[in-house]
């Protein structure tokens, strides 16, 4: 087939259409085609999907395979936790090229605008081919913005308002069906496609890929979840922890083992009162916790692999600053090949007049750490991770830090930042002793973790665009551009290796989305392996 397709996208009754997505409990994703449900509608020239949960919602234009194209349109979001996105040269809805516009609450708070162009190559993952801000762009909700692609061969070309972005380069797909995507509330409008026609590849049997599954669907329904814990235990099970906050109730606990394929099991309630964290098996067999307030550190202990607890007992841990006045735990405790204990804390600044964390941009914050070299029993003083020298103090910039070991005694940090358009890097040369100065890192992103395989990769995941993966075979030197694994944007995970290269990835899901109107009951988790390509479903 050869000549020039031109036209103006219309959903119309849907049925030249193909749509995919739905509600996060939905147990396969599309095809759905209309009028069973799953179809997008237009109104007054807007074009929208179903609903506004947190999950990709996909239409595709039957019967328009195009190679070359020019493609304009307008879209706005209507949430600042929403992507707006244009398929092409797609074989199925898992494979395809994508031009997108992520948004998420903190970057549009410190005003940055992102566009990308992804690929997805049938797994279900998205690689980033290339993301970057977009100058004099507003991530305003409600605010309309032009757009334009240009695909020549293996080039392809993006504005926004006006601003030309980076080129990508890529021949993975030579043509294929046009469509629109959506997580989150986004509309189009006036989308026009000018391309040259190509033989059809176009499947529309093919389904959404969901490599996601709800590891603790008998766990109660959680009104916000935090980060979990994850350690093998000394019976070699891996043991989770816990922690949701119900409405109306105190955060509670609970416990769950993974013995064999996904199913947790020998679920446990504990009657822990406090914010819990640094689960780990110690050198002699047994599970500790710790448990930090006011400057005090205490242990609980395990010693039948968490089916019950006693404690707290007090640890010896060196004085805190004043200010912050109180500093909390993020992730998982950074172990050292001989066994050296790395925690990482954070606190914000107190200022006459600060608001509250749903303002970010009228906060300050400092990133911290505690180290233990006797399996736990005394800790540091706070040490700031940002090592200027005095008088100079550290950034205000730094909230929840990520890193890991690369050496006994070399160990790097990613800190989220507030109002930094990216994380925030910094490496400590004697495990955590001391660090160098931050300096900004190789990519944006919220609510980080990070994990090194017993094979050397490290493996860091964040919130933004969606749940975003990087991968680092050099210790930290150069990293890949990113696969994004899932669109729900909660993050927070822990990391464990079940196998050589093969990784289970626990995380909050939907949940923290308020106003999303989504039904996912919190957690989240994946199996991940680590291939030659980057991460992919496993």
């Amino acid at each position: 087939m050869s000549g020039r397709w031109e036209g103006e996208l219309h959903i119309g009754d849907g049925r030249g259409w193909t749509f995919f997505g739905g509600p996060s409990g939905h147990p396969e994703g599309g095809p759905r085609g209309h009028p069973k449900g799953g179809a997008w509608t237009e109104r007054d020239g807007l074009i929208e999907p179903p609903d506004a949960r947190v999950d990709l919602h996909q239409a595709f234009l039957n019967g328009a395979d195009l190679s070359d194209l020019t493609a304009t349109f307008e879209f706005r979001v209507g949430s600042m936790i929403a992507d707006a996105r244009f398929f092409f040269r797609a074989a199925d809805c898992r494979t395809y090229y994508s031009l997108d516009f992520p948004f998420v609450g903190q970057a549009a708070r410190a005003k940055f605008s992102w566009s990308a162009v992804s690929k997805g190559d049938g797994s279900g993952y998205d690689d980033y081919l290339h993301l970057s801000l977009v100058p004099r762009a507003s991530p305003e909700v409600g605010r309309w913005h032009a757009a334009r692609l240009v695909a020549r061969g293996g080039v392809i070309r993006s504005w926004v308002d006006g601003q030309e972005l980076p080129a990508v380069r890529d021949r993975s797909f030579a043509h294929g069906a046009i469509g629109l995507g959506a997580v989150g509330p986004v509309a189009f409008r006036s989308v026009r496609i000018t391309g040259s026609r190509a033989p059809r590849t176009w499947n529309p049997q093919v389904a959404q890929a969901r490599p996601w599954f709800f590891p603790f669907a008998d766990l109660p329904d959680p009104a916000h979840t935090g980060m979990p814990q994850l350690c093998r235990t000394g019976s070699g099970d891996l043991l989770a922890l816990v922690p949701i906050r119900a409405p109306g109730l105190a955060t509670r606990f609970f416990t769950l083992r993974l013995q064999h394929g996904r199913a947790w099991d020998d679920v446990r309630e504990h009657a822990f009162e406090e914010t819990l964290f640094g689960l780990r098996c110690k050198r002699d067999g047994s599970l500790g916790l710790l448990f930090l307030r006011d400057g005090a550190l205490s242990a609980y202990e395990s010693r039948d692999h968490g089916d019950t607890w006693s404690g707290p007992r007090p640890l010896r841990i060196g004085v805190f600053p004043a200010e912050p006045a109180t500093l909390h735990p993020y992730g998982p405790l950074c172990i050292s090949p001989r066994g050296a204990l790395v925690q990482f804390l954070y606190g914000g600044l107190s200022y006459p007049g600060q608001r509250d964390v749903r303002t970010w941009g009228s906060l300050a914050c400092q990133a911290f750490c505690i180290r233990s070299t006797d399996d736990g029993e005394t800790w540091s003083a706070p040490v700031n991770l940002d090592g200027l020298t005095p008088p100079l103090d550290g950034s205000h910039d730094l909230t929840e830090p990520a890193g890991a070991f690369v050496s006994e005694s070399r160990l790097f940090a990613l800190i989220r930042p507030i109002y930094g358009s990216h994380m925030w890097e910094t490496w400590s040369e004697d495990g955590g002793a001391t660090w160098g100065p931050t300096r900004l890192g190789p990519f944006p992103g919220y609510a980080p973790s990070c994990y090194r395989t017993s094979r050397g990769v490290l493996v860091f995941g964040h919130r933004f665009p969606g749940h975003t993966l990087h991968l680092s075979r050099d210790d930290g030197a150069t990293w890949t551009a990113g696969t994004r694994m899932d669109s729900a944007i909660a993050a927070m995970a822990v990391i464990a290796e079940v196998e050589p290269d093969r990784l289970l990835v626990l995380y909050a899901g939907n949940c923290m989305a308020g106003g999303m109107g989504t039904e996912d009951p919190g957690y989240r988790a994946q199996f991940v392996r680590i291939t030659p390509d980057g991460p992919r479903p496993g």
